[in-house]
């Protein structure tokens, strides 16, 4: 089974802003208003004015005589001169005398007691002061009732009135407004979804420098949604979010200079805005510097510090930095091999809908790996990252099928997901195809099509494809024996870390196939295949400590290594009974060999591989 050697954050960069996460920007500048807004409607006597909008200034009492151009809290009509009135409670009115009959307001509100209700949980208050305000055109009141009706607070929650709202809000051009008004066109929100009035919304926010609507236009002219695809206008804003601080537009920022997205690859400017970002905590960015530090991609490789960025982000919940902590907890990247923590990881994550994470489940529990081997658990996590389009799950679960994996073959299923996984130009499906047509497995038996796709496979680098076609070369099936060959494509597969390229290549120069024969040579490839838990190899290594090829006799380490390896599943599938009752026979002969002690030695020697990797095992002994 398959998994890559690390995650990205994801194939799309970082995904639009829904709710805002602080205070800065248009919302400040509301807060420094609504201060200076704490004014009261002073009815006259009588009830309703009759001729004048008459409001009372607390800070008048002391401040004395005031002279300003304010604008009306009811009806935001600009350019209302308030002077001080003619008793010393200072009361104040509007020239405009008919004001407050036009606005029609026959209850007392205000702006800023509604925004303290709503801070102190009143919402039902806060939604009773904002509702006339809004009514009225107040485009403040009209955002934080769209925000009451958004959240359900003081009111049913209504997608509708909240967009409704937010509407004639962004119309009067408030910006917090029209970003959330965007962002339920974007969704579908109260608002059928029109991904080109969201884009447009968007665009109004962004023009007047806010932050969060750029870095979600970028996003949007970077895929072409709702707008043409541009790069130049993705690059442009999100620069101009990235330089205002905005964490997730520098995280897309450095996305497209690592990915050369419209621009050239610049791994020095990706490096640079990936720290800027991860310094404001930004776990996608922690992720993205852990995968440069282990691809060393502008910096050396670095496991240690790769391993720190993704404990940082795995910290955070982050799906894919919990994933990557999990991969190299498995593969005993930069940290010792803990299968258990590695399949604690990879549930978190896939437990998220993390699709690289699922698939790692299904790998450890077909494996054994810190779970309990459980081919149906296998084959459902499998299940779940092939529903997601993942090519590794879908290729994965047709292996599945393939091998019957607890329970009989379905080589149609199988075909189903493999060819589903090829056409995302998978390699490892392209092998397992190449593997169906080997051995004539729902299809019609043909090396020459199994070869094509090993061929297929193999162009993209894949070790699989290249260790298949040295078997084809080995074994003379469908072309002549060619050692040579076969050396050549094991060789190129075991620099990849295949443990059957390993295992087969260490075999040939056991037995001097294409190379001279080198004992050392083959010692040096069998560990790095058993440590890797490929059976075949642990069984060969098995054969050196039993004759003491390359290595001092010990008669205890190989019957250890023969048992543990009954109990590995190989990539290449199950056992055959044969293969099975031939390492059987030769663990009863190493038997005879053992005493009591002995035996008992050998065991636990099996418990520590399980626990601790074949290698780690034998070098404690």
């Amino acid at each position: 089974m398959r998994s890559s050697s690390f995650a990205s954050t994801s194939s799309s960069l970082r995904g639009l802003h829904v709710h805002r996460t602080s205070q800065s920007g248009e919302r400040g500048a509301r807060k420094k208003r609504g201060q200076a807004r704490l004014f009261v409607v002073a009815l006259p006597e009588g009830g309703l004015a009759s001729s004048r909008c008459v409001i009372r200034s607390p800070n008048l009492d002391t401040l004395g005589l005031l002279m300003g151009h304010l604008r009306c809290l009811y009806c935001q009509y600009p350019g209302h001169s308030v002077i001080r009135g003619t008793n010393m409670k200072a009361r104040n009115a509007c020239l405009y005398g008919v004001l407050w009959m036009a606005c029609g307001v026959a209850v007392a509100a205000d702006l800023s007691q509604g925004v303290m209700a709503a801070k102190e949980g009143d919402y039902a208050k806060a939604v009773a002061e904002f509702t006339p305000l809004a009514e009225h055109g107040n485009k403040f009141a009209q955002f934080d009732l769209g925000l009451m009706y958004a959240e359900g607070h003081g009111v049913v929650k209504d997608d509708a009135q909240a967009a409704h709202w937010f509407g004639l809000s962004a119309a009067q051009g408030d910006v917090q407004a029209q970003f959330r008004l965007a962002i339920m066109y974007a969704h579908g929100q109260g608002v059928p979804q029109d991904d080109a009035q969201a884009a447009a919304w968007y665009g109004k926010a962004a023009a007047q420098g806010d932050a969060l609507s750029q870095n979600n236009l970028g996003l949007m002219y970077l895929d072409g949604r709702g707008v043409a695809k541009d790069y130049n206008q993705a690059l442009s804003l999100f620069g101009n979010a990235a330089e205002k601080g905005d964490h997730s537009a520098q995280f897309n920022l450095g996305r497209i200079y690592e990915k050369g997205l419209g621009v050239p690859q610049d791994y020095g400017q990706a490096l640079r805005w990936y720290n800027e970002a991860a310094q404001k905590g930004d776990a996608k960015a922690q992720n993205s510097l852990g995968n440069m530090y282990t691809r060393g991609e502008g910096v050396p490789q670095d496991p240690q510090k790769a391993l720190a960025f993704y404990q940082e982000a795995a910290a955070q919940g982050e799906s894919s930095g919990q994933y990557n902590l999990g991969h190299a907890y498995e593969k005993g990247i930069g940290v010792t091999r803990n299968y258990a923590q590695a399949a604690a990881l990879y549930h978190q994550a896939a437990e998220q809908g993390y699709a690289p994470a699922q698939n790692g489940m299904g790998i450890l529990y077909l494996a054994g790996h810190g779970l309990p081997q459980d081919f149906g658990e296998a084959m459902q996590w499998y299940r779940k990252a092939a529903e997601q389009g993942l090519a590794q799950g879908e290729s994965n679960l047709g292996e599945m099928y393939v091998m019957g994996y607890g329970g009989s073959p379905d080589y149609g299923q199988a075909l189903l997901w493999l060819q589903k996984a090829a056409a995302q130009n998978d390699p490892g499906a392209e092998a397992n195809l190449g593997l169906m047509y080997k051995k004539g497995q729902g299809v019609s038996q043909s090396y020459n099509d199994a070869f094509t796709w090993f061929t297929k496979s193999a162009a993209q680098g894949d070790a699989y494809g290249e260790a298949n076609l040295g078997v084809m070369y080995l074994k003379g099936e469908g072309r002549p024996v060619d050692y040579a060959q076969a050396v050549a494509w094991f060789r190129k597969a075991a620099d990849q870390g295949n443990t059957y390229a390993e295992t087969s290549l260490g075999m040939m120069y056991t037995k001097g196939l294409g190379v001279p024969r080198d004992y050392a040579q083959a010692i040096v490839l069998l560990r790095a295949g058993a440590e890797q838990d490929e059976p075949a190899a642990e069984y060969g290594l098995g054969l050196m400590y039993a004759n003491g090829w390359g290595v001092g006799k010990d008669i205890v380490a190989a019957y250890a290594l023969c048992m543990h390896s009954l109990n590995e599943i190989s990539p290449s599938g199950p056992m055959s009974p044969a293969i099975t009752e031939s390492r059987s026979k030769f663990m009863s002969q190493l038997a005879r060999q053992l005493s009591h002690v002995q035996m008992g030695d050998a065991q636990m020697l099996v418990q520590d591989m399980q626990r601790q990797g074949v290698t780690e095992a034998l070098q404690a002994r």
